[in-house]
């Protein structure tokens, strides 16, 4: 990443709308394939206000004003279901970008500048459908203001969604934010602020394979103890200055009320920017700095459980592991464990950040490592399905699955015809391979090429049955 940490940060802050090299409106049409342009809202909508019980928040809100809460770290998510056929929002939040969800598929991106209302789509059918709000880009200096969701008149919002029962929480710098994650070359320009998403990152994913909800508290830059590209060994205001900030650096920000959704477990994913450049910390500094935000996370979570990232740096990575063996041992903490980066990652992103393929591949082998150390298992119950994973909390009743070696074998029950399509999918959703049932309903998949994880054998209309591959 080029330039200093204050400069890249009062970049991320500025360049969301105002340098962009189109309107964003058209940004956000161009973004998906028949992506609805939004307008703002029509006549016979009514406006459901933001206190109502039947909507739920995830990631830190400030509802000192509960009709208007503020909000900005990103991967923050608002979520309700509605009768349709409409669904939009009142948002204030300049130069944002978010991902709108309907019915556990994206529909849309949106950037919001000095609108306030939109309409998402007015056209669904008149059941009962479920939206998720859901923002991808990164702000510190200024807030996003929910005023509420726009319905048909004269209608309600139905009961939510169930929230899922376990927390995670991440703690981290912009390889946790999604800083140029869409991006497919390093060069991105002006056109940082559409490629950035919180969703799609490891953050975002290793929720989704647990079937819990997130707390994403990234900050691009942000380092334990030394900012990216800073001319000191120790910061002024690094990583632990903030994280008990409800509004990241927003002078009104609140402290954070941290017996709201206390997480089960926090992964700490900081020290990227501490060894990127020179002067780095000495390794007492990090070390200590280290220990000391696990005593706050500890001190407001005694029960959980924390993760402990390295990026690949050589001394980060030694420094990491010290961090987690003194834990271990002499400071007694022994639910604090080491995970590394995987091998292989591109790093092809903006700026030489991870990508999405990258963060697939991250997201898998920390699920691997808090399966291992954690005893959790991705088939838990209370399920908020996703886009692609829709039906992964259940086993497939008509399907089951066997193991030989390297091979999987898929077999039908009487029920469902030869020629059926099968699919083997990693923890993403993404289809690794495919097959179709033979005539005696059987099919096989070669794992020969396939990672160690979890996968899933099966299809959308029979289910799925979780698959390890060790």
């Amino acid at each position: 990443m080029k330039g200093n940490y204050n400069t890249m940060l009062k970049y991320l802050a500025t360049s969301l709308g105002s340098h962009s090299i189109l309107p964003l409106f058209l940004v956000a049409a161009l973004y998906l394939p028949g992506a609805a342009v939004v307008a703002a809202a029509p006549s016979g909508t009514v406006l459901v206000p933001a206190d109502d019980e039947r909507i739920n928040y995830y990631g830190r809100f400030d509802t000192t004003n509960p009709k208007k809460p503020r909000f900005n770290w990103s991967g923050a998510i608002i979520e309700a279901s509605f009768p349709g056929p409409v669904i939009g929002m009142q948002m204030q939040h300049a130069d944002a970008f978010y991902d709108i969800e309907i019915d556990g598929k994206l529909d849309t991106m949106i950037s919001c500048g000095n609108q306030s209302d939109f309409i998402f789509t007015s056209n669904l059918s008149t059941g009962v459908h479920t939206v998720r709000i859901m923002l991808r880009s990164e702000q510190h200096w200024g807030a996003g203001t929910f005023s509420g969701l726009y319905i048909g008149s004269e209608k309600e919002l139905a009961p939510p969604p169930a929230m899922p029962s376990r927390i995670i929480e991440f703690i981290g710098d912009s390889h946790t934010a999604g800083y140029g994650i869409e991006s497919d070359n390093r060069s991105c320009g002006n056109l940082l602020s559409r490629y950035t998403n919180a969703n799609k990152t490891f953050a975002a994913l290793i929720p989704r394979a647990f079937h819990a909800r997130s707390t994403i508290l990234a900050w691009s830059g942000a380092g334990m103890v030394r900012n990216y590209g800073e001319g000191t060994k120790r910061s002024e205001s690094p990583y632990p200055v903030y994280y008990d900030k409800t509004l990241g650096a927003m002078s009104d920000s609140p402290i954070w009320d941290f017996t709201k959704d206390i997480p089960e477990l926090v992964v700490i994913n900081l020290g990227t920017n501490d060894y990127s450049t020179q002067p780095i910390p000495d390794d007492s500094m990090y070390i200590g700095d280290y220990h000391k935000l696990i005593a706050r996370v500890l001190g407001h979570y005694p029960e959980a459980s924390i993760l402990c990232i390295s990026s690949g740096d050589a001394t980060l990575e030694r420094n990491v592991k010290k961090v987690v063996t003194e834990e271990q041992t002499s400071l007694g903490h022994p639910k604090v464990y080491f995970a590394p980066y995987p091998s292989g990652l591109s790093f092809n992103a903006c700026d030489w950040h991870p990508n999405i393929d990258d963060n697939v591949k991250m997201a898998a082998a920390f699920v691997d490592t808090i399966m291992k150390n954690l005893g959790w298992d991705t088939t838990a119950t209370i399920v908020q399905p996703l886009a692609r994973t829709s039906g992964r909390n259940r086993s497939a009743a008509l399907l089951s699955l066997s193991t030989t070696g390297n091979m999987v074998h898929i077999t039908a029950r009487q029920s469902v015809q030869p020629g059926t399509a099968v699919q083997l999918t990693d923890l993403s959703g993404r289809v690794i391979a495919a097959q179709r049932l033979a005539d005696d309903r059987t099919c096989r998949f070669t794992l020969n090429r396939v990672q160690p994880g979890i996968y899933f054998a099966g299809n959308s209309r029979y289910g799925w049955i979780k698959t390890p591959v060790r």
